[in-house]
């Protein structure tokens, strides 16, 4: 089809409004975030016991890069069976369901209450009072598939697919305002929608497990199996295209 030209009103109504709008609302959604969060008092143990479970983790991932000597001692001091970590320690599964805990209750309804339903309401505010406007268009071309993605609410099989419509806009200006919430509300905010997902999806790592014995019965046999092979033989004639002597490395008499 024949290139479109947009009307100059729409940078001033739609285009700009809705980043301000987004911007705003983010804004919000972190003090609101704030004011309506309780402190969260972490229990040592657990937190002692996760961290275990991380080096104990990094270790059989990175054992190749570190003398064979070292390696064992470290996996002695976990998997030794008189004294090792994980073959002495002993702990309570302590499972928390929120039906027994009503802080769990009142934090996923706080979630939804900050995250979910701020970007439902506004985002089909949005869609009502700016429907069927195209905001602008993407520099590079793109394909078809890109479509439902960028042209929400424009149902135009002859429109080129880099246009952009207005509810689209508003999605992309949701996770694309990330930069500007770390410049106005600093590093640590709760309006990034995208840092949210986030540390909802990958969060758990650093949470203690739910039965810490068998997170460490299962740690045990996965460092017990773990025989990682020097990865750095030979480094010293690589980095300097020689043989090196060892006694030239391994002095015995600094003051020889």
């Amino acid at each position: 089809m024949a290139e479109l030209l947009l009307d100059p009103d729409i940078r001033f109504w739609v285009f700009l409004p809705i980043v301000l709008i987004t911007l705003f609302i983010g804004i919000i959604r972190h003090y609101l975030t704030i004011l309506l969060s309780s402190e969260k008092k972490s229990d040592l143990q657990q937190v002692a016991d996760s961290h275990i479970l991380i080096r104990s983790r990094i270790l059989r991932e990175n054992g190749k890069y570190i003398p064979k000597q070292a390696f064992l001692m470290r996996k002695r001091y976990f998997n030794d069976e008189e004294k090792g970590f994980f073959k002495t320690e002993k702990r309570e599964a302590a499972v928390k369901s929120p039906m027994t805990d009503p802080t769990m209750m009142t934090d996923m309804l706080k979630g939804n209450v900050t995250n979910v339903l701020p970007m439902i309401v506004i985002g089909g505010w949005i869609n009502w009072a700016f429907s069927g406007f195209l905001t602008t268009k993407v520099p590079f071309p793109l394909t078809l598939r890109f479509k439902p993605m960028l042209q929400r609410g424009v149902e135009l099989v002859s429109l080129d697919a880099s246009w952009v419509s207005s509810a689209s806009w508003y999605f992309l200006n949701v996770f694309g305002l990330r930069s500007m919430y770390t410049l106005i509300l600093g590093q640590d905010n709760a309006a990034d929608q995208t840092k949210a997902m986030q540390e909802q999806m990958s969060g758990s790592a650093m949470m203690a497990p739910p039965d810490p014995m068998k997170a460490f019965k299962a740690e045990w046999e996965a460092l017990e199996l773990c025989n990682p092979q020097w990865a750095l033989q030979g480094i010293e004639e690589d980095l300097t295209d020689t043989i090196i002597k060892p006694e030239t490395i391994y002095i015995k008499n600094k003051f020889a």
